[in-house]
């Protein structure tokens, strides 16, 4: 085969692999892709954005790589769906388990929370987000060891060592091996209230205590 051939028999392979890529995804670069036609991945060098609409999800980080209905991997990455807004340093999404996991110190916002933590790890069937290390609130002011949210259903599980503060009230608790249930909702002004509890619900124990770490 002459050099001419394999040239566009190869970018012709190249063409094909980036059109499967953006029939699931868009795909913005903010400068060259890079393509590996041995294993399938693309980096962005100079990072971009990627758009799921399937899944309704969005990324943007300053570097990318991905492979196609595999994963993606992200530095300096904001992420957003329905779990909210969530910023890390180092996020990846396996599409084989339906994860994404962030570490590095991440945040995360979502009806009325502002999480800090360490780390996270979301399920994205089951909607269960886990945060584990230096968890950290304002409003409500909270601190925990890790914290296990059903993302968008308004109840969340602490586990100790934790402290809270609502008003003149303050729960603490040193003790390992034990949690703080915390039910949220939503007012007619859009606002949120917040009921806390240590006896926890029969329900909300049986979901959310197998996903604690």
């Amino acid at each position: 085969m002459s050099r001419v051939t394999l040239t566009l028999f190869s970018l012709f392979i190249l063409t094909s692999a980036l059109a499967q890529g953006f029939a699931a995804l868009t795909v913005n670069p903010k400068g060259e892709q890079q393509f590996d036609l041995n294993t399938g991945i693309t980096t962005l060098p100079e990072g971009g954005e990627i758009v799921d609409a399937e899944r309704g999800r969005t990324l943007s980080a300053t570097f990318i790589t991905y492979k196609e209905n595999e994963f993606i991997e992200a530095e300096g990455g904001i992420s957003e769906g329905f779990f909210g807004l969530l910023q890390a340093p180092e996020l990846r999404l396996e599409y084989a388990s339906n994860t994404i996991s962030a570490t590095g110190g991440i945040s995360l916002s979502k009806d009325g929370l502002a999480l800090t933590a360490d780390s996270l790890t979301l399920d994205m069937a089951s909607g269960v987000a886990v945060l584990v290390g230096n968890i950290k609130n304002t409003e409500p002011a909270f601190e925990a060891a890790a914290i296990v949210i059903k993302v968008g259903e308004g109840y969340a599980l602490l586990a100790s060592p934790f402290n809270y503060v609502s008003g003149f009230a303050t729960i603490n608790q040193d003790k390992p091996g034990s949690f703080l249930q915390l039910k949220q909702t939503e007012n007619e002004d859009g606002t949120f209230s917040y009921n806390v509890s240590t006896t926890l619900d029969e329900a909300i124990n049986t979901e959310l205590s197998p996903y604690l770490p």
